[in-house]
């Protein structure tokens, strides 16, 4: 009996409210490092319905200004600050206070199914939300507003490959301009069919399109827990390091996935724990092998990972957006790691 399994992603627009959140507090994230590299920045951000609330605390020689780096950020995403009441309730802590060392387990992923080094779903559905955003921006759909998500659902075969397209499934928000039938063909036609090439629908695929109002039902959204936090804490600069090495693994070709945690204490520079899951995709070594190689071949000292990194320069929400090529994507450890190996 052959053994299948489904996996499936989740992906949001720059402009659906909880991704807007993260995009907000990671331009304040920017603005500061931007004037005090060093600067330590805790922000949260919180949407609901047309009210921005940003708080949290930030110890730097330069204060951004909240109101105006918010508005930048809507206006990045084709929303209009006009429409919105921006509130804040930023703490401004002296710069010279200790930064304050926490305990940390991180990880990181990569799988070479796409050219991304991540699973297909994941990338589908990106691809999906980037479509909806284009259409938006290029007036493709009229009445199309900027916030929507996708979800899209991929069988695999029992040997992990991708088989086929399952489920592909894409929430938009339209002003009515349109009738529902005429928007839903658009957006097979311009968002759905350009997007999914990678793996085309067949014909027992089910592929949907949810049209909403733009004032959707109540909701709060919350920035992502690492979004709007600056280099020193370990929890976001260590994830972020585990997934440049898990990266370069796959593209070293030591594994075909493989997932790294690395595991920081408390006034201890380097991680307490390096380990490497391949998941029995190893071509060369062992996982502890490849866990010694890590250590051979990347700086994981706490100081090493936010220079190796350069995660002191504003980059964050550029990095969201998928505006610039960051450096922990780079696989530039490639031969390094093959000639350790071998």
């Amino acid at each position: 009996m052959n053994m299948v399994q489904f996996c499936t992603a989740k992906a949001l627009t720059p402009a659906h409210p909880d991704k807007l959140a993260s995009l907000i507090a990671d331009r304040m994230l920017d603005a500061c490092l931007a004037n005090d590299p060093m600067a330590r920045v805790d922000c949260r951000v919180q949407i609901a319905q047309k009210e921005i609330l940003v708080f949290g605390e930030i110890a730097s020689l330069s204060m951004p200004k909240v109101r105006e780096t918010a508005a930048m950020a809507l206006r990045s995403v084709g929303l209009l600050p006009s429409d919105y009441t921006i509130r804040t309730a930023i703490h401004q802590r002296a710069p010279g206070i200790a930064s304050k060392d926490e305990l940390c387990i991180v990880n990181g992923y990569a799988y070479d199914e796409t050219s991304e080094l991540l699973p297909m779903p994941v990338i589908l559905a990106e691809r999906l939300t980037a479509g909806i955003g284009y259409a938006c921006a290029e007036g493709e759909i009229e009445g199309l507003f900027p916030g929507g998500q996708a979800m899209v659902t991929v069988e695999y075969d029992e040997n992990g490959k991708p088989l086929r397209l399952e489920h592909a499934s894409i929430v938009l928000q339209h002003s009515g301009k349109l009738p529902d039938e005429k928007v839903r063909r658009r957006a097979a036609e311009q968002i759905i069919q350009p997007a999914l090439t990678l793996l085309p629908p067949d014909e027992q695929s089910q592929l949907f399109v949810t049209i909403l109002p733009p004032k959707v039902q109540f909701r709060v959204s919350v920035s992502e827990p690492l979004s709007g936090k600056s280099p020193d804490n370990m929890e976001r600069s260590g994830n972020l390091m585990a997934r440049y090495i898990a990266k370069n693994l796959v593209a070293a070709g030591l594994a075909s996935q493989c997932q790294v945690t690395l595991a920081y204490a408390v006034g201890i520079a380097k991680p307490v724990m390096v380990t490497v899951n391949s998941f029995g995709t190893g071509k060369i070594c062992a996982d502890d092998c490849l866990a010694d190689v890590v250590r051979q071949v990347f700086k994981l000292e706490k100081h090493q990972v936010i220079a190796e990194l350069k995660l002191r320069e504003p980059q964050y929400g550029d990095a969201l957006l998928g505006r610039r090529q960051s450096l922990w994507e780079r696989t530039d450890k490639v031969k390094e790691l093959q000639d350790a190996v071998l």
